[in-house]
C-alpha cells in the first residue's frame, strides 16, 4: 500500500510543477487518476497476498463509485452524496484560491482544508480530491487484513472479515464520495492497528501511538 501512495505524491509533485501551464484541469485529473488506477491495479496483481483479488475487487469497486458520482449524478445520485458533498468541495476550492483560510474556523472544517491545501498544489481537480478517499478505504482494508493476522485469527475467519471490508456496498461508496468519513475511518484504523501491536508486544510506543491516531480521528469528526 505505501508503494500506492508514493506513486500518488510523485504525481501530485509533478502537477504541482506542471500546474502553472495547465488549463484543463479535468481533462488532466482524468489523466492523472488513469494513470495511478493502472499502477495500483498491476501491483494488486501482483501482490503476494491470498487475498488480492480481494484487495483489487474492493479498489475497482470504490474507483467505479468515484467516477459514477462525478459523471454518473444526472442519472443517479449515490447515497450520501449531495449537499454535504458540494459544501466540502467548495470549501477546498475556496481554501485552495485563498491560504489565509487555513487560519481560520471554516465551514468544512480540517478535511475542506486538507483537501484544499492539496488543491493549492494541483488546481482545484475534483476527482484527484475523492480519490485520496479511495486510496484511503483501500487503505482501511489492508488494515483490518494486518490487524487480524497479527490477531492469529484462522484463515477463513481473516477471509470473510476482509471481503466484508472490502466489498460492503456502504463502505465502498462513503470511501469514494467527496466526504470527511473516510478520514476519520482511517485514522481509527490506524489507532486499532496500533492498540492490536501494543497488545502483542506491551510496547508504549504503540499505545501512545493508538492515542494518537484516535485524537487525529476526532480531528476530522467530533463523532469518533
Amino acid at each position: 500500500m505505501l508503494i500506492l501512495w508514493l506513486g500518488l505524491l510523485a504525481e501530485i509533485f509533478i502537477l504541482g510543477l506542471l500546474r502553472p501551464v495547465i488549463t484543463n484541469f479535468e481533462l488532466v485529473s482524468i489523466i492523472v487518476v488513469f494513470i495511478h488506477i493502472l499502477f495500483s491495479v498491476c501491483r494488486l496483481v501482483v501482490l503476494k497476498n491470498p487475498l488480492r483479488w480481494v484487495f483489487l475487487a474492493g479498489f475497482i469497486g470504490r474507483c467505479l463509485f468515484l467516477f459514477w458520482d462525478i459523471y454518473g449524478r444526472s442519472i443517479f445520485s449515490l447515497p450520501n452524496s449531495g449537499a454535504d458533498s458540494e459544501m466540502f468541495y467548495l470549501y477546498a476550492s475556496m481554501v485552495s484560491e485563498n491560504s489565509a483560510l487555513l487560519g481560520v474556523q471554516i465551514q468544512g472544517g480540517i478535511y475542506s482544508k486538507v483537501i484544499g491545501a492539496l488543491f493549492m498544489f494541483t488546481g482545484p481537480q475534483r476527482l484527484l480530491g475523492q480519490y485520496v478517499n479511495v486510496l484511503l478505504g483501500l487503505s482501511v482494508v489492508f488494515i483490518i487484513n494486518d490487524m487480524l493476522r497479527l490477531l492469529q485469527l484462522n484463515e477463513d475467519t481473516v477471509k470473510k472479515t476482509v471481503l466484508l471490508a472490502a466489498l460492503f456496498p456502504n463502505s465502498m461508496i462513503m470511501s469514494a464520495i467527496f466526504l470527511r468519513e473516510i478520514f476519520p475511518t482511517f485514522f481509527v484504523a490506524c489507532s486499532l492497528w496500533f492498540f492490536v501491536k501494543w497488545y502483542g508486544q506491551g510496547k508504549g510506543a504503540h499505545i501512545w501511538m493508538s492515542l494518537v491516531m484516535l485524537g487525529l480521528a476526532g480531528m476530522f469528526h467530533s463523532g469518533v
